[in-house]
């Protein structure tokens, strides 16, 4: 089964590269789920770094890893994933568009190992259309979420500008006369 879903983001390339390989922030939206999760070895960014942990997902906790096999910054980085009966790929790539935009895409194919993964499988494929637009979702409110944490920083670096200094002139910079205005 495959899903993938495409955004652009309103941010530099590598701005975006360093938010979305940022895995301690994972790491910690995952266990604030629920999910135990460990990390070996603890260097980010790094070919083999591997997370093991495990899940609780349709009433039953479930071991889930996964090994960091590709890094290429700011191009993207790819994941191998397993998890009971599973194995997969997932692929994150990010194409500059222009000095302050980029565009993501991110595939995750997962492949059935066992029996009961493929009966899990031909349950899921009845719930695709519900999937897919979650996985789209998630990765726009991704993407949504970049671009607002860019804005921010730049809002932080830059000082507001004076205010331009007032005159004594009246409306439309006509200055009062005498005999009033009529």
């Amino acid at each position: 089964m495959k899903f993938a879903a495409k955004t652009e983001i309103a941010a530099p390339q590598q701005f975006a590269f360093d938010q979305l390989s940022d895995f301690a922030r994972f790491e910690e939206a995952i266990r604030a789920r629920g999910a135990q999760l460990q990390r070996q070895p603890a260097e980010q960014g790094l070919l083999g770094t591997r997370w093991d942990g495990e899940v609780a997902f349709r009433g039953r906790h479930r071991e889930v890893g996964a090994e960091l096999t590709q890094w290429d910054p700011p191009a993207g980085y790819g994941l191998s994933v397993d998890s009971g009966g599973f194995v997969g790929d997932f692929v994150l790539a990010l194409r500059p568009l222009d000095a302050a935009r980029c565009a993501l895409s991110v595939e995750l194919v997962l492949e059935p190992t066992s029996m009961s993964a493929r009966l899990m499988l031909q349950s899921l494929k009845l719930a695709r259309g519900n999937l897919e637009r979650r996985f789209s979702d998630r990765v726009q409110a991704q993407g949504q979420e970049i671009a607002a944490a860019w804005r921010a920083k730049g809002a932080r670096g830059r000082r507001p500008s004076p205010a331009p200094p007032r005159s004594g002139a009246g409306r439309r910079g006509r200055r009062p006369s005498a005999a009033g205005d009529r």
